[in-house]
């Protein structure tokens, strides 16, 4: 679902189809706040990849990839190329920073990755929060949570305006939001769950 698609089912719920009481350009803002409040709130998402990197010998340290957040394995390719089957034990790896910049920084002694294979990093990522009015897509499985928690911005939002419906966009406010907390809950435990799978967790520094 992109984010336009999101903004127009808000609308249908705030019995606003043609956006006049909260405009396109507000919705969007508020769908970016709820974003913020899940990424706040601990929600992440899980990303597999990238295979950008590839192991040369008598280099131990490699960038991070872009977005990751939490790091949890690390894979290095078969001798048929895009199969992963070799995993890199935690403590041949660890995370540390290189300036600014977060690297995987392997042991020297660990020398079991032949050269020129690539390296798959499996991870979390935070949300995305800065969604554009040119159709963005939103992140998969959270489409429910930002429709909940927008409705119920957006009906804040109208309750302050003081109109014979102000009473009722307060108690859609209300409900909304518990019915988005509650999935943020639900959420963060089956997160916890998928995450105890993995050998590690470990937080890119500086992200």
């Amino acid at each position: 679902m992109d984010v336009i698609t999101l903004s127009h089912r808000i609308s249908t719920h705030l019995t606003d189809p043609a956006q006049r009481l909260v405009n396109t350009a507000q919705l969007l803002d508020i769908i970016k706040d709820a974003a913020e409040d899940a990424s706040n709130g601990g929600w992440l998402i899980e990303l597999e990849d990238n295979e950008s990197l590839t192991f040369t010998t008598g280099t131990y340290e490699y960038a991070v990839p872009a977005s990751f957040y939490f790091l949890s394995d690390l894979y290095y390719e078969s001798t048929v190329a895009g199969v992963y089957t070799g995993i890199v034990l935690p403590h041949e790896w660890r995370l540390a920073t290189n300036g600014a910049v977060p690297v995987i920084r392997f042991d020297k002694d660990y020398e079991s990755i032949p050269t020129g294979r690539k390296l798959r990093v499996i991870g979390w990522r935070r949300p995305t929060t800065d969604y554009d009015a040119d159709g963005d897509t939103i992140d998969a499985g959270m489409e429910a949570f930002l429709r909940e928690r927008s409705l119920s911005y957006s009906a804040r939002y109208l309750a302050r305006d003081g109109s014979q419906f102000a009473r009722q966009n307060e108690q859609l406010f209300q409900d909304a939001f518990g019915v988005s907390d509650k999935m943020l809950q639900e959420r963060l435990i089956i997160q916890a769950k998928r995450m105890a799978e993995f050998q590690v967790q470990r937080q890119v520094p500086g992200r």
